[in-house]
C-alpha cells in the first residue's frame, strides 16, 4: 500500500524544469518554438509554407462554445404550458364545488351568446330557427365557433348509455372533453365524440354533434366549416 500511495504522489509532483522549459512555451503558442518544431518534422519542401501558416488567426478557436441561452418567446409575466400543468389548472376535482356558484357564469354566458349571433336583430328580421332562413348559415357558424365555457349542456344521445341524461354547466372545454358540474355538485367528463348534446338559451333549443367539435376553443374559433356535414349511417 505504501508503493501504491507513494506511486501516487508522484503523479501529481510537478514536471522537472528542464521538462517545463519545452512544453510550457507551447501552450503559450511560442512562435519559434513551433517553427522550430514544424521544420523538425516536415520535408524541406514545406518549409516555405510554415510562415504563412503561422500568420493566419483563428479567432473563433479562443472563444470556445458559448452556452446557448434560452430565449423566453412568450409574453412577460405569462406561464408556460409545464407551469400551469404544474400549477393545476388543467385539472378539476371531482368533488368540492357548488353547481350553484356556477349559475352566474351560465348568466354570462347566455348574454355573450345572444350578442355572439346577434339574436335581436335576426328575430327582427324573421328569423324562425329553420333551414330555409337566410341567417340560418351565420347562426350555425356563430354556434360553431362559440366559446361553450358557462354553457349548460344535455347528452340526449350516446353510445355509451351511462352518459344518457348527464346535464350540467360547461366548466372546462378541451379537444375532447367537455367537464360539467351537474346539480348533484359533483363534476363530470364527458366525451365529446360519441355523444350528442341539447343546449337551450333564449326560448331556442339546439342540438350539437360533439364528434364535430373535437377541437379546442381557440382553434374552433377560427377554423373553416364545410357547407354540409355528412350523415351517420
Amino acid at each position: 500500500m505504501d508503493s501504491v500511495s507513494a506511486a501516487s504522489k508522484r503523479v501529481y509532483e510537478p514536471l522537472p524544469p528542464d521538462v517545463q522549459a519545452t512544453v510550457v512555451p507551447l501552450f503559450h503558442n511560442n512562435e519559434p518554438f513551433v517553427k522550430t518544431f514544424l521544420s523538425t518534422l516536415l520535408p524541406e519542401s514545406d518549409h516555405h509554407g510554415i510562415d504563412d501558416t503561422l500568420r493566419k488567426s483563428f479567432p473563433l478557436a479562443c472563444l470556445g462554445r458559448r452556452q446557448r441561452k434560452s430565449k423566453l418567446r412568450r409574453a412577460k409575466g405569462s406561464l408556460s404550458l409545464t407551469e400551469r400543468r404544474r400549477l393545476g389548472l388543467y385539472q378539476l376535482r371531482r368533488h368540492g364545488s357548488k353547481y350553484i356558484d356556477s349559475l352566474p357564469i351560465h348568466e354570462l354566458w347566455l348574454q355573450y351568446i345572444s350578442s355572439l349571433i346577434s339574436l335581436p336583430e335576426i328575430e327582427k328580421s324573421g328569423f324562425t330557427a329553420k333551414p330555409s332562413d337566410k341567417q340560418w348559415g351565420q347562426v350555425t357558424l356563430a354556434l360553431y365557433r362559440a366559446d361553450y365555457h358557462g354553457a349548460e349542456l344535455e347528452v340526449t344521445r350516446s353510445k355509451c348509455s351511462s352518459l344518457r341524461g348527464i346535464r350540467g354547466i360547461v366548466l372546462m372545454d378541451t379537444k375532447n372533453m367537455f367537464k360539467v358540474i351537474c346539480r348533484d355538485n359533483v363534476i363530470r367528463s364527458v366525451p365529446k365524440s360519441p355523444c350528442v348534446f341539447s343546449l337551450n338559451f333564449k326560448g331556442y333549443t339546439c342540438t350539437i354533434f360533439g364528434k364535430y367539435f373535437c377541437t379546442r376553443p381557440a382553434e374552433r374559433s377560427v377554423k373553416k366549416v364545410k357547407g354540409h356535414c355528412p350523415s351517420d349511417l
